[in-house]
């Protein structure tokens, strides 16, 4: 077809995928579960339960507060889940299966910016060292 590019001028990367099958020393270099202990800063993990990547958030929580490259990455790991990821109602077909989920009942724009002034700042809110929130 004229005009359309080819799909290696889209994504390149992809070519390289195909050439690495296999976990090897390229999905290595990749993968941020092989990097745990460079990690030297708290990460502020944020996931929703109808999130398709909702486990490797889980995992990256618990593995970087085990494997963190140093004490202020292990211990300043938060972890906010939201209800998020799914439509609040969805009709299919001729009978209506509703799927109730309500909107998240916090701002996430709001709490990230709590975040970096904790962590750039010192600012004391939920965040700060040794703060026992709820949901934080």
């Amino acid at each position: 077809m004229r005009g359309v590019p080819p799909a290696k001028s889209l994504a390149p990367y992809y070519a390289d995928w195909l050439a690495h099958p296999n976990y090897d020393e390229y999905w290595k270099a990749l993968s941020i579960e092989e990097h745990y202990s460079q990690i030297q800063v708290p990460v502020f993990n944020i996931a929703d339960w109808y999130d398709i990547f909702l486990g490797g958030s889980l995992r990256n929580y618990q593995l970087l507060k085990t494997n963190g490259g140093s004490e202020a990455a292990r211990k300043g790991q938060r972890l906010l889940i939201g209800i998020g990821g799914m439509p609040e109602a969805r009709k299919n077909g001729r009978s209506a299966t509703w799927i109730l989920a309500r909107k998240a009942p916090f701002d996430v724009d709001g709490i990230t910016l709590d975040w970096y002034d904790a962590i750039f700042k010192g600012v004391k809110n939920a965040f700060a060292a040794g703060s026992k929130c709820g949901f934080l």
